[in-house]
């Protein structure tokens, strides 16, 4: 990569909050370039509609609707993986 905004990764991640006995999910967008985390979503949930708007944020905190060409968006093939 050569400048930003040329390679996005995104991953999910889950973590357990023991004194409520549930489980807790943060998903985030980095940019490869620039190892920048452009946006995050965190919650007891992690449906596809909240990794929609989260990537919807990510695109307008770095200026992207109005461009030729967007970001490449890269996962690890995880469980989320069939929605971008």
């Amino acid at each position: 990569m050569t400048a930003p905004n040329q390679l996005w990764e995104t991953d999910v991640k889950y973590g357990y909050i023991e004194g409520e006995q549930r489980f807790f999910f943060l998903l985030s967008i980095l940019d490869v370039c620039d190892r920048a985390v452009i946006d995050y979503y965190i919650g007891t949930r992690c449906e596809a509609k909240d990794a929609v708007e989260l990537l919807q944020r990510a695109l307008w905190k770095r200026n992207q609707f109005g461009e030729d060409q967007r970001p490449v968006i890269r996962t690890d093939q995880g469980r989320f993986n069939r929605w971008l």
